[in-house]
């Protein structure tokens, strides 16, 4: 059994997105004959672990404030968190000083985590030998991590991406963006081969590289497909009201805010069905304010429910038995990463019993997906979601799944990835 080595900075416990990524998939790699190394950062949550611990390598402690841990945090600590200067993040972004470190040299803290990780790792992990090197995008430090010991070790290199790096411009300085590409260049130019999480990134990526680009997807487990027990949403400290409710968990982004409006706008206009929308932001603060916001512009208090964060098994249960569970994109076309923006959550929802409303720009990566699988489709415009809304209405088993789903579980992208190792290894 080969060795692959995972270097990510986000792993369970840790409640995050990011953090699932590999946890669920690595869990299968003994099918196909490699065995999961992880080095990662300390951190809590409430997240299940897939991986040996003895097989985990935790050094330095992540910083992300874990606000799924309703327990520990009131309402206002957990919205004061992120209640941070709209102005001075912008600013922040075009310098580059942000928390992402993508390949920006500035930020001290991921540095130094890069330094005990080469450090420390060597002695603790013994004179095995690693099979392949696997760094998952980001902050910037894996992937630098990632080049080091594949040299060490001499294997090959994958870079994962969960998004377009440096490529992808994110409003910076004219001399930041060239040089935040002049960085990654110059770090990747030896990697393997590539891996993303949609169509379109993986044609912008191996453009720019030249090198083998696999789309691995952020797929679905049979953990998603079970549900808990129903007393499960007792414990939710605020419950989401029953009946026909819209539902989305999760952290806001600006380009987000313009598909919510139109959800609104729809609820306003158009809501003969008795439909109410439930959202538990994870934050930032000012965007949760710019939501609120729009719930007194439309009146639509008792409607909508802007509920604090709870623990993944509670979100889990409210997915599973919503009228329709809701995914966000850009809606713009202006830059072209926006058509592969597929969110971590998207196809952990696909099992589940609920449709899936996926608000995007028209030719995202998505629909696709949905068209594929008849689990939902994808609107663009209030009237697409009206028309959507119409129809589960009339019929509501219009959009029940096929056996097409199957193609997007964690399974079956182990099976891709670990393919994709041993073309590199021989």
């Amino acid at each position: 059994m080969k060795n692959i080595l995972i270097v990510t900075h986000s792993f369970p416990p840790l409640n995050k997105i990011a953090s699932m990524r590999f946890n669920i998939i690595a869990k299968y790699f003994h099918c196909f004959d490699y065995n999961p190394i992880v080095i990662t950062t300390n951190s809590t949550g409430d997240l299940k672990l897939y991986i040996d611990n003895n097989n985990i390598y935790r050094y330095g402690n992540n910083e992300t404030v874990d606000i799924s841990r309703r327990s520990k945090l009131s309402d206002s600590k957990i919205y004061n968190i992120y209640n941070y200067n709209k102005n001075i993040i912008k600013l922040k972004k075009k310098l580059y000083f942000n928390s992402t470190d993508r390949f920006s040299l500035f930020r001290k803290n991921f540095r130094s985590w890069e330094r005990e990780v080469r450090t420390r790792f060597l002695d603790d992990f013994g004179r095995d030998q690693i099979d392949i090197v696997l760094s998952t995008f980001g902050p910037a430090s894996t992937h630098r991590i990632g080049k080091f010991f594949s040299e060490h070790y001499q294997v090959p290199w994958v870079v994962d991406f969960r998004d377009l790096g440096a490529l992808e411009r994110y409003d910076k300085f004219a001399f930041i963006d060239r040089m935040d590409k002049a960085i990654e260049r110059r770090i990747l130019y030896t990697a393997s081969a590539f891996t993303t999480v949609s169509p379109t990134l993986q044609r912008i990526i191996q453009s720019n590289y030249e090198k083998p680009t696999e789309v691995i997807y952020n797929g679905w487990d049979e953990d998603d497909r079970e549900e808990d027990p129903s007393d499960v949403a007792q414990k939710a400290v605020q419950s989401v009201e029953r009946g026909k409710y819209l539902y989305y968990a999760g952290t806001l982004y600006d380009f987000q805010i313009e598909g919510i409006e139109m959800i609104f706008q729809t609820l306003k206009m158009n809501n003969t069905q008795g439909i109410s929308l439930a959202i538990r932001s994870l934050g930032p603060y000012h965007l949760t304010k710019e939501v609120v916001a729009l719930v007194d512009k439309y009146a639509l208090k008792s409607v909508v429910q802007i509920l604090a964060p709870e623990v993944y098994n509670i979100v889990k249960y409210e997915e599973s038995h919503s009228y329709c569970n809701l995914v966000f994109a850009d809606l713009s076309r202006e830059k072209r990463y926006t058509k592969g923006m597929l969110s971590g959550k998207f196809l952990k929802l696909l099992p589940k019993s609920p449709p899936i409303l996926f608000v995007a720009r028209p030719d995202n990566d998505a629909k696709e997906i949905l068209e594929r699988t008849k689990k939902g489709r994808l609107c663009s415009t209030i009237q697409e979601i009206c028309s959507f809304f119409d129809e589960i209405s009339h019929e509501p088993r219009k959009y029940p799944g096929n056996e097409q789903i199957s193609d997007y579980s964690t399974r079956i992208q182990a099976k891709k990835l670990c393919s994709l190792f041993s073309g590199l290894s021989g």
